[in-house]
């Protein structure tokens, strides 16, 4: 998608170019002109038409003008960006933070179901190190493989969310992208590793 007007969004999904005589006779809906304004008065015309833009108090006339310069298009352009990246950041980090809970709430719930279980490792030899080895392995599987499939869903949804941004103008957003995604993964991993220590103190204390 492309924008052939200066517009805040790319919003020509194609472009069909015809010849002259299969438009004969018809009416024009829509004319665009683009303006690059140079010299030292360049300034004072953008103001102008600024103005012209933002009034459409006349309603006399049959006809309306619509338009922006690249200093509104660029605000405008902005501000979606903002809106849209501030959702998707919120949300994601909702979803993060109730999944981790659930998982971390649902390995301790499990604990008091394995301490038996560990007891009778002890009892034929097993030592305090590989007990605390078994426990990690089982905790991070447990937490692995949501964060695996997450990923596969993620990296799908981030390629359509940043190609949307591009569509709107922005420039690539994946490096923001990927410092969110690894501030999800270090949070993702206090939980990891809280889990681990909660269910290693509940083992070792019985």
């Amino acid at each position: 998608m492309e924008a052939i007007s200066t517009s805040p969004i790319s919003d020509n999904m194609f472009a069909l170019i015809v010849p002259d005589n299969l438009v004969n006779g018809l009416e024009p809906v829509v004319e665009m002109l683009n303006l690059n304004f140079i010299g030292n008065n360049k300034d004072e015309a953008k103001k102008e038409l600024t103005i012209i833009f933002n009034n459409d108090e006349d309603k006399k006339v049959n006809y309306f003008i619509k338009g922006s310069t690249r200093e509104m298009a660029y605000d405008e352009n902005r501000g979606i960006s903002a809106i849209i990246l501030f959702i998707a950041v919120y949300m994601g980090i909702v979803f993060l933070l109730a999944s981790a809970a659930v998982l971390a709430l649902q390995q301790l719930s499990q604990c008091n179901e394995s301490i038996e279980r560990y007891k009778a490792l002890r009892k034929i030899g097993a030592t305090k190190s590989m007990i605390n080895k078994s426990i990690f392995m089982q905790v991070s599987l447990f937490f692995i493989f949501p964060l695996a499939l997450s990923i596969i869903h993620s990296y799908v949804g981030i390629n359509v969310v940043n190609n949307y941004l591009i569509a709107l103008g922005s420039a690539n957003q994946f490096k923001s992208i990927l410092v969110t995604t690894l501030i999800m993964i270090i949070v993702y991993g206090g939980y990891l590793y809280a889990t681990y220590m909660a269910y290693k103190n509940i083992i070792n204390n019985e």
